[in-house]
């Protein structure tokens, strides 16, 4: 029940974050974000480690973004894109935790699945996707990472 409860939690944000920002008040999709992923902290029984993974991956998604924009694969505005990254990683220690230890099919998943949801992002009104391909090359090197950052402590 939690997978499906932690997915669920990773679709609203998503659609929430995407149409708003579409719409032009991200904000909205950001007050969202925060309060899903303050549940998922307050629910989770290692929140310090939790913390520092969504931490990592708002960091991380960051930078991957502000390359992106850089090289001129995408477009977009304002902060949406990053929640949008802590929000994927929120799903890696539960709904998709069988992932887990399997990077290759991590690699091989976001380079499909990452494109198709900024895709579908370009689709709603919220990013501009110029270079699909970087998106893939961005996310088949980002999920194997963010997989291992998630990996339990020993």
């Amino acid at each position: 029940m939690r997978n499906l409860i932690n997915f669920a939690g990773f679709q609203v944000v998503w659609f929430a974050c995407v149409l708003s920002a579409a719409a032009g008040r991200q904000w909205i999709g950001l007050a969202v974000f925060a309060a899903v992923i303050a549940l998922h902290i307050a629910l989770t029984a290692d929140r310090r480690f939790e913390a520092s993974l969504l931490f990592r991956a708002a960091l991380l998604g960051a930078f991957a973004e502000w390359t992106m924009t850089v090289i001129g694969a995408l477009r977009f505005d304002g902060l949406f894109m990053v929640a949008l990254w802590v929000n994927f990683a929120a799903t890696l220690r539960w709904a998709l935790a069988w992932l887990q230890g399997r990077y290759v099919l991590g690699s091989a998943l976001g380079a499909v699945a990452g494109p198709l949801s900024y895709l579908g992002g370009e689709r709603l009104g919220a990013i501009s996707v110029h270079q699909p391909l970087a998106v893939a090359v961005e996310w088949a090197i980002a999920t194997p990472l963010l997989l291992w950052l998630a990996k339990e402590k020993a």
